[in-house]
């Protein structure tokens, strides 16, 4: 690194405010070589193998994004849906929302047995 660079650096380092002592000393340390680069990131360790996190259960109320998530549709063919009046949904303000239980009727009209 050139000397200008680091000099402009440096002056930076010691008058920002937001900058803590120890980041000061830690950027100062890089700049100059003094401190290896595996220094700044700690050792990979070996992670035991923990489940994945449980998915959150839907909530009884969704807005439209989430609405269309858990009935595997986009986004545009729910509003398709709820603007013809195929589908429910509640509306505060200029936020659309839609109940779970609606959204599992709906699924349920469109179901098609099949015999065997």
């Amino acid at each position: 690194m050139r000397r200008q660079t680091l000099v402009a650096v440096m002056a930076i380092l010691e008058t920002d405010p937001s900058i803590t002592d120890e980041q000061s000393d830690l950027v100062s340390e890089v700049l100059n070589g003094r401190l290896k680069k595996s220094h700044l990131y700690p050792p990979k360790t070996e992670s035991t193998s923990s489940p994945p996190p449980a998915k959150e259960p839907p909530k009884e109320f969704m807005n439209k994004k989430e609405a269309a998530k858990y009935i595997s549709m986009s986004s545009r063919s729910l509003d398709n849906y709820r603007s013809v009046g195929d589908l429910p949904f509640h509306k505060i303000g200029a936020k659309i929302i839609f109940k779970k239980s609606d959204l599992d009727a709906f699924m349920a009209n469109w179901r098609i047995d099949v015999a065997t």
